[in-house]
């Protein structure tokens, strides 16, 4: 599994339905998850929706 889908993954193991667009090829840090932007309807977002963040989504995915 790439580092694309396991993101993609724990992303909507924490929560589902959640959209975002990710212009970083791989994200492995805490400084690359802040870059990416969450869509909400026609908004867009740096801040992701509440259950989302980096300790939550790096813990996810290394158990993938």
């Amino acid at each position: 599994m790439t580092n694309t889908q396991k993101l993609s993954k724990a992303i909507s193991i924490l929560k589902n339905n959640v959209d975002y667009t990710n212009h970083n090829s791989i994200v492995d840090t805490e400084e690359k998850f802040n870059k990416i932007i969450w869509l909400n309807g026609e908004n867009e977002s740096l801040t992701p929706p509440s259950g989302i963040t980096w300790t939550a989504v790096k813990t996810e995915m290394d158990k993938l």
